[in-house]
């Protein structure tokens, strides 16, 4: 793209020595159409529905449910400080359910970083924490979408918020390097 050329010949000569390349591209992004997946977290609602989420955290409160008056206190505190840190490693496994049940429906997955997003930003979607493109085939489509459905039934009410666009060009996938997750 953006490549200036001294005429046809030259034009040619790079069809020739490119078609390998250009031929394994189109075949692989020929099989289907992409989507991207971007999810966020709202951090309020899934503080409030990580215990629930977390076999630790739902101990913990146990624990501390069962306890003395002071002992109840300091195990609240503890119980506090651990949610955060919880809510990080659920999130992960969250993100990794939900890229484990919809890379098999596609023909290829990519995940890209996470764009720095601005603080209105966060406020007012929440924070990515999945930002992913599948290649799907037109035959696999109303699965994916009943699949990614499911998911959002899911996780909707833990705090996890879904944006699911599409189809676009295949611009994840023209890279042969791209894999299956």
């Amino acid at each position: 793209m953006f490549s200036l050329f001294t005429g046809g010949d030259a034009v040619h000569r790079m069809m020739s020595d490119r078609s390998r390349q250009l031929v394994s591209t189109l075949e692989r992004v020929g099989r289907g159409r992409e989507y991207a997946l971007r999810v966020y977290r709202i951090d309020a609602e899934l503080l409030a529905a990580t215990a629930s989420l977390s076999p630790r955290l739902a101990e913990m409160a146990s624990t501390a449910a069962a306890a003395s008056p002071g002992q109840r206190y300091l195990l609240e505190r503890k119980l506090d400080g651990e949610r955060k840190t919880e809510m990080r490693a659920v999130t992960q496994r969250l993100v990794e359910e939900i890229v484990d049940e919809l890379s098999p429906l596609a023909v290829l997955a990519a995940r890209s970083p996470i764009p720095k997003a601005a603080d209105t930003d966060v406020a007012a979607r929440g924070t990515m924490v999945l930002n992913a493109a599948f290649l799907v085939a037109d035959s696999s489509l109303e699965q994916f979408q009943k699949t990614l459905t499911t998911l959002v039934e899911r996780h909707g009410p833990h705090g996890l918020r879904f944006d699911f666009t599409g189809p676009w060009p295949p611009y994840h996938f023209v890279n042969e390097t791209t894999n299956g997750g």
